[in-house]
């Protein structure tokens, strides 16, 4: 759509509004552009970018990227102690948020069967006072029925 006279017949309004749509268009790609930028910049997070990889992969990226150059013995597995151990601590805190959110969705499906169970019909007392007066007189009935 570079120009609006290759053989385009429409009206002046048809025009304006595809011009309209190529700028709405043109911005959602420079968002679209700007995200991938963005996530590309955050490689180094754990997050979808690293979903199936195991733990060792993830280990040795970090690693990787913490450490520059020669390192000695001693300073290679103090690093690599670490970051498991950071990596370890990140996993516990998931666990633990994910608990959380469990036990908080549980809490509240108790509370919507609590409001459900307590609703009562609003002649449910009429219903339960008759029915007492009825098992009242059939245990009079009764205790008569058997004492005779």
């Amino acid at each position: 759509m570079s120009g609006m006279g290759d053989g385009y017949v429409g009206t002046a309004q048809d025009s304006l509004r595809i011009r309209r749509l190529e700028k709405q268009r043109e911005a959602e790609r420079r968002k679209i552009q700007e995200l991938k930028t963005k996530s590309a910049s955050d490689k180094g997070q754990p997050g979808l970018l690293q979903f199936g990889s195991s733990t060792s992969e993830i280990l040795e990226t970090a690693f990787k990227k913490e450490t520059v150059g020669l390192v000695t013995r001693e300073q290679y597995v103090e690093k690599r102690v670490n970051i498991r151990n950071k990596i370890e601590e990140e996993e516990k805190e998931k666990l633990q948020k994910l608990q959380q959110e469990e036990e908080e969705l549980q809490l509240q499906k108790r509370k919507k069967r609590k409001v459900k169970g307590n609703s009562r019909l609003s002649f449910a007392d009429d219903l339960e006072n008759g029915s007492e007066e009825e098992d009242e007189e059939n245990s009079e009935n009764l205790s008569v029925l058997f004492n005779s």
